[in-house]
């Protein structure tokens, strides 16, 4: 079994270096008269991120529904460039094409994800949960909670994990958060390590470091315009 401490934080540290030197670029050139600088970064180098961010995820452990979704709206904005003029349309159009994708990952989480077999929603130990214009909100009081999968755009979602424990092994969940905001409640003698990477929004581990823990959680994924927040139940 892949042991989710190894390597889970170099993609989040390779975006997070790439986007310091192209900053460091951009006001370096600024300085030396450059004026049309930033108008270059608004057209090109934000789709471009989006596009690092998705295909992180996809080369990732987990969230390549949300990779592939973030990786289309990164080419659709780049192709829908006023100065390639490849195609016509607003920044709104995207909306569709939005829920379709995550339609698409929805629909394969339930086919071929993590699932629970004959369990009740108090004893599941993977909890998957999206929401898109809406709110989402699940709990679990499992003895050997495992992780799971986050998603919301433009929506919220709550996971309530403060009756929960975890086994020898970290637990994992995956967050993504953009125009939302996802909230985890986990127990004080959790320890939490946060691997998130916000751009534009925010990663936040509200929680007290415990004496003498008793389970740890691994928080990776991305807060895009939203935020992701872990705090004591």
């Amino acid at each position: 079994m892949r042991d989710p401490r190894k390597g889970s934080i170099v993609a989040p540290r390779v975006l997070i270096g790439l986007a310091l030197i192209v900053m460091g670029v951009l006001f370096t050139l600024d300085n030396f008269g450059f004026d049309d600088v930033w108008d270059l970064f608004w057209f090109y180098g934000w789709p471009a991120l989006l596009i690092v961010v998705g295909l992180s995820k996809l080369l990732g452990s987990g969230g390549r529904g949300v990779g592939l979704m973030i990786v289309a709206v990164g080419v659709l904005l780049l192709l829908g460039d006023d100065r390639l003029g490849i195609l016509r349309f607003e920044f709104w159009d995207l909306l569709p094409v939005a829920f379709v994708v995550i339609g698409l990952s929805v629909l394969w989480r339930g086919l071929f994800g993590r699932r629970n077999a004959d369990v009740t929603p108090e004893d599941a130990k993977v909890i998957n949960s999206v929401a898109v214009m809406g709110g989402s909100r699940r709990t679990t009081a499992t003895d050997d909670f495992q992780g799971g999968d986050l998603v919301a755009v433009m929506g919220g979602v709550e996971i309530d994990l403060s009756r929960a424990s975890i086994g020898p092994q970290a637990a994992v969940i995956d967050a993504f958060a953009m125009w939302g905001g996802v909230e985890i409640k986990v127990p004080r003698d959790w320890q939490v390590t946060s691997q998130g990477l916000p751009l534009l929004g925010a990663f936040e581990d509200n929680t007290e470091p415990p004496a003498d823990p008793r389970g740890r959680l691994i928080l990776k994924g991305f807060a895009i315009m939203g935020g992701v927040e872990v705090k004591n139940g």
